[in-house]
């Protein structure tokens, strides 16, 4: 099927297959939903590849990370790219990570403690602006 990321509209088919349960998925780890969703529709083969949502939702859920140095990276950015501090916004960030600790409880039983996130976000801010 040779799925095209940027002409094919595939943001858009795979946050409809994720459903609305898992939707958040495709704002938190927007790379991982897509990046398995074209892996998915560009299996080995001539002809297009039928998947189910229930497949893809499964492969997400596996694909998504576990500890909070995994999801940090995805935080982090996540707080910077929406120009939030923690002197403006702490209570912003907070919310944020307890939907990253949602999301991750939701899709797996993956616990992340929520404190130690943004603890951490809170360090690799204070370390750029040095």
């Amino acid at each position: 099927m040779d799925a095209q990321w940027t002409t094919e509209n595939i943001e858009e088919q795979a946050i409809a297959a994720l459903g609305e349960e898992l939707a958040t998925a495709a704002i938190l780890f927007p790379r991982v939903v897509f990046s398995v969703y074209v892996g998915l529709s560009n299996a080995d083969g001539e002809d297009p590849v039928a998947f189910t949502p229930k497949e893809f939702r499964r492969l997400v859920c596996e694909s998504l990370p576990s500890t909070v140095a995994e999801v940090l990276p995805f935080f982090v950015r996540n707080v910077w790219n929406r120009k939030w501090t923690f002197e403006s916004n702490g209570q912003e960030i907070r919310n944020l990570a307890e939907q990253y600790a949602y999301l991750l409880e939701k899709a797996g039983n993956k616990t992340l403690d929520v404190n130690e996130m943004v603890q951490e976000c809170r360090s690799s801010f204070a370390h750029w602006q040095q």
